[in-house]
């Protein structure tokens, strides 16, 4: 399996700039439900194929991807009752803190999967189909 880290990180600016732009009154761009609702990264972590799980930053990952996803929630709330103020704080607060943390455990995370793949493909047999790794 491939896993696309730009994705993870992607779909998390992406929701931080909806908070953003929702909570400034600016025209909402509307978030692709489909990409949204099938959480990539929630996939990895909850999913069957448990790979990600080996690496070092995996549980780290795994929390901070738990609490983006619960203040995300209750910036909405916030926003949803006119507490304003609040979500705003929230925002540029601890929604903050925790997505720098996101983005930057998911860049160590892909540097981990990558090496691990390199290992593991270092030690596969030849199989008479040429590998980019091969050269």
């Amino acid at each position: 399996m491939q896993v696309d880290f730009i994705k993870i990180i992607n779909i998390h600016v992406a929701l931080k700039n909806h908070l953003t732009d929702l909570l400034a009154k600016k025209t909402v761009r509307l978030l692709d439900p489909v990409e949204i609702k099938q959480d990539y990264l929630g996939k990895l972590i909850y999913g069957n194929d448990q790979q990600l799980a080996t690496l070092p930053a995996f549980e780290e990952i795994r929390h901070l991807h738990m609490s983006f996803n619960g203040i995300y929630h209750e910036i909405l709330r916030l926003y949803q009752t006119e507490q304003h103020v609040k979500a705003n704080q929230l925002l540029h607060g601890r929604l903050e803190i925790v997505f720098r943390g996101l983005k930057s455990k998911t860049i160590l995370l892909s540097q981990q999967y990558n090496t691990a793949h390199k290992l593991n493909s270092s030690k596969s047999t030849y199989t008479g189909n040429f590998q980019y790794s091969d050269f």
